[in-house]
């Protein structure tokens, strides 16, 4: 018998036969994980297994590769926080949406898992949409296509990065950018730690930026199709 216990987010839910349900978790310390919950679409535990709450997990099965079963414990709603805000729901369930598109599974990720709860704490302030693009940087960094905000491309100066080569990942000042600005990705100025003259544009600017990057490298390399469409509607949001 395989047998292990963690901490969990649940990042899909679908049903199986009359009232059970195949839920995947992001584990703290085992990764993406199938497992089957006995009962899950029941009223008493459907509440329990909605997409992004924190789940305490008992997972076990006569193989280690079988998909096995789970016992899931409510820790926290996540959802419930942001039923009368649907653009930050829509935050909430993109996120879990692309960890389950990209993630392999039995793959431990415990940083990622840490910075979706950080990611999920951050949907109750006022730089929630922010904090999502830099979850997604995040992201990438974990998938293997880290974007490197920290000098310039073509040896610039690093005070006036405004740009970002989608060749190398890497950002570009100003002064090297110039004559290239049309075949460039535009730098969101939060991702450095300033203001933004137009920060509801620098939104846009920032999704733009990670949706090429997980297009041309991510999604090029697998055989996905695209985005979730939970995260297309949280792009046409703004």
């Amino acid at each position: 018998m395989e047998a292990w216990q963690d901490n969990g987010i649940v990042i899909k839910t679908q049903k199986h036969n009359d009232h059970g349900a195949v839920v995947i978790l992001l584990t703290e310390n085992a990764g993406r994980y199938l497992g089957y919950v006995q009962g899950g679409m029941s009223s008493r535990k459907r509440s329990t297994i909605e997409i992004g709450n924190i789940v305490a997990a008992d997972w076990s099965s006569r193989l280690s590769e079988n998909m096995g079963a789970y016992n899931l414990e409510l820790e926290r709603n996540t959802s419930s926080g942001f039923i009368h805000d649907p653009q930050r729901l829509l935050a909430l369930q993109s996120a879990c949406a692309m960890l389950n598109l990209t993630l392999p599974e039995r793959e431990p990720h415990p940083n990622l898992y840490h910075g979706t709860l950080a990611l999920f704490q951050s949907l109750d302030t006022e730089v929630w949409a922010e904090s999502y693009i830099i979850w997604e940087i995040g992201l990438l960094r974990e998938l293997g296509f880290g974007i490197d905000l920290t000098r310039c491309a073509a040896g610039g100066s690093v005070d006036d990065l405004r740009y970002v080569s989608p060749k190398s990942a890497i950002a570009v000042s100003v002064e090297k950018s110039q004559g290239y600005e049309d075949k460039l990705l535009k730098l969101p100025q939060f991702l450095l730690g300033k203001e933004d003259i137009d920060p509801q544009q620098a939104i846009v600017d920032g999704l733009k930026l990670t949706s090429y990057f997980f297009e041309h490298r991510v999604f090029a390399d697998s055989s996905v199709q695209g985005f979730p469409e939970a995260r297309q509607r949280l792009i046409n949001s703004f």
